[in-house]
């Protein structure tokens, strides 16, 4: 778990051959995850994807790959719960009534917050986007209580 401060939002992208035919091409990988707050639906990030995402490269053979039906494959996203802009979104939750929403020692929770995430990916050279359901998924923001005390580290500001 990341420390107030510096959260990470760790996504998995599955994708499956639901043909009865084997797809074989140019691998061509690239799209996009969005992901949108709810509440806030103008505070949103865009991550691109590329073949860098795959977790397993093995299936790639001399720029290739092969999907017999039914095969998964899977992309590895993550997010820094930053905008587009740079605004690090829990600065933005809701952390009041602190004594009653403890995660941890010296770890205070926000109250929970609706996200969505559409993803668009393309992975053969030839087969053009396909676009996923969007999702939605809740996300607990997390802040220190006191600063400099563990797991908090002081910043480079200092404390205050």
């Amino acid at each position: 778990m990341a420390p107030p401060g510096a959260q990470i939002v760790h996504f998995v992208v599955i994708g499956e051959n639901a043909h009865d035919e084997v797809f074989q091409d140019s691998v061509d990988v690239k799209g996009s995850v969005t992901i949108w707050w709810k509440r806030k639906p103008n505070r949103s990030r865009t991550v691109y994807i590329t073949e860098k995402n795959f977790t397993d490269r093995n299936l790639i053979h001399n720029k290739k790959l092969l999907l017999v039906p039914g095969q998964k494959f899977s992309l590895d996203i993550y997010w820094d719960l930053r905008t587009d802009f740079g605004l690090y979104l829990p600065d933005e939750m809701d952390f009041s009534r602190l004594r009653q929403r403890s995660c941890a020692s010296n770890v205070a929770c926000a109250t929970p917050e609706d996200f969505v995430v559409e993803v668009s990916l393309n992975i053969f050279n030839r087969l053009g986007y396909v676009l996923a359901p969007a999702r939605e998924f809740k996300f607990i923001g997390r802040a220190c209580v006191n600063c400099g005390y563990p797991p908090c580290t002081v910043p480079v500001g200092g404390c205050g």
